[in-house]
């Protein structure tokens, strides 16, 4: 996967403009994610109630990738409860864990499929998964550099998709999730060097 890279500067000595910069690369990152991707084949269908997502074209299994784009970054706890429609990214921040918390675009979600796209609690009917993508973000301040390694949640196709058939992605029936460090693999690392001269 091709790396997203920043030179913005985080600050020590204040935490909060840190966590608006981090949003920030989460944000930039996800844009990234979806340029490197391939152009998804589906297209929004509305009606005066709902929103749902279907696929223009058959796609093959794992061929079909959907980037949850967001202008909606909260830093929160990592123990916290997220609520169900909401995605997540792992990053450290000030030396410390948080947990970025994506929401759906509150004004342009449909341009954005991934947020509408069906969820469903049985996972048969479901042809959508949440798979994770590593993403480096790079970050420099005076000589050093700071490298993050996330993995930024995508939606993928589990099975065939034919053409015209709607999108649905499995979710647990539980209102509520808290991530723990096993759930989803997170693999997230953070170093810490020199800048080249």
């Amino acid at each position: 996967m091709r790396f997203f890279r920043a030179g913005l500067v985080p600050s020590r000595e204040f935490p909060n403009v840190q966590e608006c910069i981090v949003s920030g690369f989460v944000m930039g990152a996800l844009a990234m994610l979806q340029a490197t991707l391939p152009k998804a084949p589906v297209k929004v269908v509305k009606n005066e109630v709902v929103g749902w997502v279907e696929a223009t074209k058959t796609v093959l299994q794992g061929e079909l990738h959907l980037v949850p784009q967001t202008p909606i970054v909260t830093l929160i706890a990592p123990d916290s409860a997220i609520s169900q429609g909401f995605m997540y990214v792992h990053v450290p921040v000030h030396l410390s864990m948080k947990l970025a918390c994506l929401g759906p675009p509150a004004v342009a979600e449909e341009h954005v499929p991934a947020w509408i796209v069906r969820r469903t609690s049985n996972f048969e009917e479901a042809n959508m998964e949440l798979r994770r993508f590593p993403v480096e973000i790079v970050t420099k301040a005076r000589q050093e550099r700071l490298t993050l390694n996330i993995r930024a949640p995508v939606l993928v196709n589990r099975k065939d998709v034919r053409a015209g058939e709607e999108l649905a992605l499995y979710q647990p029936p539980a209102f509520f999730a808290r991530p723990s460090s096993a759930q989803d693999n997170e693999g997230l690392t953070m170093k810490r060097h020199r800048a080249a001269d």
